[in-house]
This record gives C-alpha cells, sequence and structure tokens, in this order.
C-alpha cells in the first residue's frame, strides 16, 4: 500500500512538472489577475515578451500598468464585465514592454470563482499578434497595391461570380460603360453585351475548366454614350478546391480601330486577289524556307514553269535563283526579319531551259505568325536589254566628244603658228603703211585680234572638256586680281566711252586664281562687250550667308526665260539690236564650265534693256 502510495505520487508530481512546463513554455501567454488587477501569476512567454521577471510583477504590478492610455480605459470597462458574466474574448490591447515597445496582444479571459460564487481571479490566454499584424499589413499592402495597378490600368477590369454577378469593376470599366459603381455592383454583366453575342460568351466561359482557365473572347459591347465597340477580353477563371467555379476576372481592351483594321485588310487582300489574277506583276508568297506556296501566271511565265510545277513543291526561290545573286537574297531577307520589308532590288531568275530574266523584286512579311513572306516581282529583262543598248550610244556618244574635244585643241593649236606669223606680218606692213594700205592694215590687224582671241577660247573650252585642266587651290588677294582685270579691259572700255570701276574690298580667297581669273575676265568682256552708254562696275559683298564677286553693266539685258541658253556653247541671242554679230559664243560658257570645276555658284538676274548682273560665289580662305 505505501509503495503504491508512493508511485501515485511520483506520477503526480511527473504530470505537476509537465503541467508547470506545458504552462511556462506555452508559445502563448498566460495571466492571472486578482479582483483588483493585481498580477497572481504569468506565465514564462509573457514575461519574456515583457521584458520582465517573476518576482518584479506578481503581487506587486497591476495588470493596467502595462497599458497604454487607451487600452487602460478599454480594460477598465471591460474587466467588470468579466467579473459579471465569467468570460470575455477576444480583446485587443497593446502591451508596454520594458524596452518601451507596443506588444499587440489579443486577450480572451475567464472567471473563476469561490464555493461562494465570489469572483476571486482570472485566467487569461494572451496571443502575440506581431506576426499576424505583418501578414495583415502585407496582405492590405498586397491589395491596395492589386488595387492601385487595376485602377491604373488603360483596360477594363472586373470580376463576376459564376452566375454572372458584377462584384469588382475598375474605374476605367466605370467610366467606359457610363454608369455607377453602385449601378454595377451586384447586377449581371450581360445588359452591356451585344445580345447577338451573349449566347457565344456564356458558351465559352462555361467551358473553362482548372485545367483551362482561360479564354480570349472578342465581342461587342456598348459604351456609355451608346455606340458599339469591338473589345477584346482576356477571361481567367477561379476555382474551389473541389473544383467548382468561383469567380472570373475579365480583362478587357478596345479593339475597334484593330478590327476596322481587319476589315480593311480584308477588303486590301481580296482587291490584292484580284490583282494577282489579272496577271500585271508577278505575284509570289513563300514560306521561311523559301518554298514558293502560291504564285500567279505571270510569275509562272517569268519562270517557264507550269501550275503542275508549283502544286509538286518543285519551284523555291534557291532553284530558280543564280549562284552569284544568293548573297543579295540572303541580305534581304534580313532584312525581312528586322523590319518586315526590304528595300526593292534587282536580280536574276534561271528559266526552266537555263536562261536568265532580270527582274525587279520587292519583299514584306505578311500580318501572321507564319513567317510567311509576299513578294511582287516584274520582269525587267526588256528594259534592261534597252538600257544596256542607250548605255553603249551614251558611251558612243561620249567618245565622239571627246574626240570633238581633242579635234579642237588640235586645231585650236595648229592655228595658232599661222596666226602668229600673220600677226606679224600685218604689223610689219602697218609699221609701213602706204597711204593706200593703212586702213587695209588697221583691218588685217583687227581680223587676226578676233581670230587669236576665238582660237584662244577654243583652246581653253577643248581643255576643259577633256578634263585636262587640274585645279590648283591657292590663297590670293582679291583687290589684286580684280585690279588686274580691270587694267586688261580698261582700253576697250575708253574705247566705247564707258566707265569700269571696282569696289575695293580687302578679302583674301582660296580657289584656282588662274582659272577664276579667267571667269571673271570673260564676264567683264561680255559685259563690255553688251554695254553702249553707262558703265561697268565690279564688287564683293555678302548675299545670303556666302560671299560673292558681282559684276554689274547697263547694257541691253538678257529676255525673260532666256539666262539658261546664254551658258550654251556658240550660242549668242538675237535680241534685235543692228550691232552685229560679237565675239564667239564661248565665253560664257567657259564661264559655267569653271564655275561647274570649281565647284561655285553663279547667279544671274537682267531686266532686258537695263542691264544684267552675274554673280559669282566667292570662296574665302580660312584666315
Amino acid at each position: 500500500m505505501a509503495d503504491m502510495t508512493r508511485m501515485t505520487d511520483a506520477q503526480f508530481k511527473t504530470d505537476a512538472e509537465l503541467l508547470s512546463d506545458l504552462y511556462e513554455m506555452a508559445p502563448c501567454g498566460y495571466h492571472s489577475l486578482g479582483p483588483d488587477g493585481t498580477f497572481l501569476k504569468i506565465n514564462t512567454t509573457e514575461l519574456r515578451w515583457l521584458g520582465y521577471c517573476n518576482e518584479e510583477l506578481v503581487g506587486l504590478r497591476k495588470f493596467t500598468e502595462f497599458l497604454t492610455q487607451e487600452g487602460a480605459a478599454n480594460f477598465a470597462q471591460n474587466y467588470p464585465l468579466l467579473i459579471k458574466h465569467g468570460r470575455i474574448d477576444d480583446l485587443r490591447f497593446d502591451l508596454v514592454c520594458r524596452d518601451g515597445s507596443l506588444l499587440p496582444v489579443l486577450i480572451s479571459e475567464t472567471a473563476i470563482y469561490d464555493e461562494s460564487g465570489r469572483y476571486r481571479m482570472s485566467c487569461s490566454v494572451v496571443l502575440d499578434l506581431r506576426e499576424h499584424l505583418r501578414i495583415e499589413s502585407q496582405f492590405n499592402a498586397a491589395e491596395a497595391c492589386y488595387r492601385a495597378v487595376v485602377e491604373d490600368q488603360t483596360e477594363v477590369i472586373s470580376r463576376i461570380l459564376a452566375d454572372g454577378t458584377l462584384i469588382f469593376a475598375n474605374d476605367v470599366y466605370v467610366r467606359f460603360f457610363g454608369r455607377s459603381k453602385e449601378e454595377l455592383l451586384g447586377s449581371k454583366w450581360h445588359p452591356v453585351a451585344h445580345p447577338d453575342d451573349v449566347q457565344r460568351i456564356e458558351s465559352e466561359l462555361s467551358a473553362l475548366t482548372p485545367d483551362h482557365p482561360v479564354v480570349v473572347i472578342e465581342n461587342r459591347v456598348f459604351s456609355g454614350t451608346g455606340e458599339v465597340r469591338w473589345m477584346q477580353f482576356v477571361n481567367r477563371a477561379f476555382f474551389e478546391a473541389d473544383g467548382c467555379l468561383r469567380e472570373i476576372q475579365s480583362v478587357g481592351r478596345d479593339i475597334t480601330e484593330h478590327q476596322q483594321t481587319k476589315e480593311v485588310l480584308q477588303r486590301t487582300l481580296a482587291r490584292f486577289r484580284l490583282l494577282a489574277d489579272a496577271n500585271l506583276v508577278g505575284i509570289v508568297i513563300a514560306n521561311a524556307k523559301g518554298e514558293i506556296l502560291e504564285a500567279n501566271d505571270y510569275y509562272l511565265d517569268i519562270l517557264g514553269r507550269s501550275r503542275a510545277d508549283l502544286v509538286a513543291g518543285q519551284i523555291s526561290w534557291k532553284n530558280v535563283t543564280p549562284p552569284e545573286w544568293l548573297e543579295a537574297d540572303y541580305e534581304n531577307l534580313a532584312n525581312l526579319a528586322a523590319h518586315g520589308v526590304s528595300p526593292p532590288y534587282e536580280k536574276e531568275y534561271v528559266r526552266d531551259d537555263g536562261s536568265r530574266r532580270a527582274i525587279y523584286l520587292a519583299n514584306a512579311m505578311l500580318p501572321d505568325d507564319d513567317g510567311r513572306i509576299l513578294a511582287v516581282v516584274i520582269d525587267i529583262t526588256e528594259r534592261k536589254r534597252e538600257q544596256n543598248l542607250l548605255s553603249q550610244a551614251k558611251q558612243a556618244a561620249q567618245q565622239a566628244n571627246e574626240a570633238k574635244s581633242k579635234f579642237l585643241a588640235t586645231i585650236s593649236h595648229d592655228l595658232k603658228q599661222p596666226l602668229v606669223a600673220l600677226r606679224l606680218y600685218a604689223e610689219i606692213l602697218h609699221a609701213r603703211p602706204a597711204p593706200e594700205n593703212a586702213a587695209l592694215a588697221a583691218d588685217i590687224l583687227n581680223c587676226v585680234a578676233s581670230m587669236n582671241d576665238y582660237v584662244n577660247e577654243l583652246f581653253v573650252l577643248a581643255t576643259l572638256q577633256m578634263a585636262e585642266r587640274q585645279v590648283a587651290l591657292q590663297d590670293f588677294d582679291v583687290i589684286e586680281l580684280l585690279e588686274r582685270i580691270i587694267s586688261g579691259h580698261m582700253a576697250e572700255a575708253r574705247r566705247k566711252h564707258l566707265s569700269l570701276r571696282y569696289r575695293r574690298l580687302p578679302l583674301t580667297a582660296r580657289t584656282d586664281p588662274v582659272l577664276f581669273s579667267r571667269l571673271i575676265g570673260n564676264l567683264v568682256t561680255n559685259a563690255i562687250r553688251y554695254t553702249d552708254a553707262g558703265g561697268v562696275l565690279i564688287g564683293c559683298r555678302r548675299y545670303q550667308g556666302k560671299y560673292w564677286v558681282e559684276i554689274w553693266d547697263t547694257g541691253i539685258g538678257i529676255p525673260a526665260g532666256q539666262i539658261k541658253e546664254i551658258f550654251e556653247i556658240f550660242r549668242q541671242l538675237d535680241n534685235g539690236n543692228t550691232r552685229g554679230k560679237q565675239g564667239s559664243g564661248l565665253g560664257l560658257s567657259i564661264v559655267d564650265q569653271i564655275a561647274q570645276l570649281l565647284g561655285l555658284a553663279l547667279r544671274v538676274h537682267s531686266r532686258e534693256g537695263c542691264g544684267t548682273l552675274f554673280a559669282i560665289e566667292l570662296p574665302l580662305a580660312a584666315a
């Protein structure tokens, strides 16, 4: 009997120790409060939370000392209810820990009474809410983020229950359909859809399963203005664990313009089919491998192939393309991949009989996911033949022109020798004139001078046309160049009683001074020649951002519409003047060719009967 008692006591002791461990080390807090709210008992877990030891609290401190002001008021209101009713659940408090931090807790309390029914103490279970609040905060933040993302979208977003009841709609949805959220939420989605599309929409939504929870539907809706619009909805179904549909989230965007574009494309394809059937150009559709899938008769005629060859898959761009053209085709494919189109280009095809055809080809990727290529082909074989003939004719003309220029150069060179001798003889005759030969000698000298000028200009023109004259760029003083030109033409101006002057502008130019001097000299000669009264003025000035040498005269002017003609070789305008034919007709042609050779702009302004302005661009030196 004593042994049994000892065994029982030992068991009781073991159970008590186990119960004490469970109480002290529980994952939640436990405490008991006396009638005045003083701690009677508190477990180790809650002490650790608060940062105190048992001796500092039990029997010494009241629970309200560890509450915020708001919590103390809440406790004062609810503690009497606990004493009266025996239990209070889920009271929310913030406990003030030793370090001043706040511990959010949830407390459920049970009242303990003595045999007479008088309240003795409470037994309280305290749950740490920190993790719960953290998760709740994250959830709230996620929900806020979700709502912000949904509200910021440009798409209409909604959620509907399995029976079609709308339980959520973002602001875009509300604005698009022109109804308030109060009107929308709790109603069915059907009224906003076009009645002709409702049955199809319901059928596709009913086919959603946990394995296939997404369906994309394009249908018509009525906007808030009553307008019929096309929308594309991406519908995502959410299911319960037992597979029952819980709700559907729908994201929609307006595709009315896309739908209209698609309809236009369909009409365009119909017209394109008519074009292909008309056989005005070759129409080809090929896949990414280069196999010809479709082609019209025009294209097959270029290749000399039959439609049976096409149907049998015997035609591809590789087997109709000569090897030397494959690189161009690969470059074309790279352009297609990068940009969807490639620049048109020329190539050749090999016909079934081995002959070749020149073609002009343009490619574009078709707007589908199959990587198909549309090609438009034009047979340019005949045009290339004509171009070759034209090129040959042009080359022959060029050779003839070069031969002409060489001939002119040779003739002008050969004519110089007898002219020099003739001039010497005429000068001797003029120096020893008999009275009856004086006028004849003067006429001979004039003719020789005129012929010499003509031959010199002919030689210069031939040299320029044969490109034998190389440009020698160097810096030079513009005033010195103009003074030399004025000096060389002053005698002729005085003979005609004309003023010949220039305005000094200290500039340094950079170009070929010899060619530039001849260009200016020819313009001055031309101005004096066609001016009978007044004079010629040479000046430099800035115009439209450039410097120009300008030659003004008060001569007969140039008829309107004939300015371009004056630069033609051997061209002299018939201005109705009785002065007779003057000059060789080469001076302004030389001016034009020198300007082109030096890369200088040339301007002409004229009024018939009033005078003319010739202006040549003056390239300044870097200094």
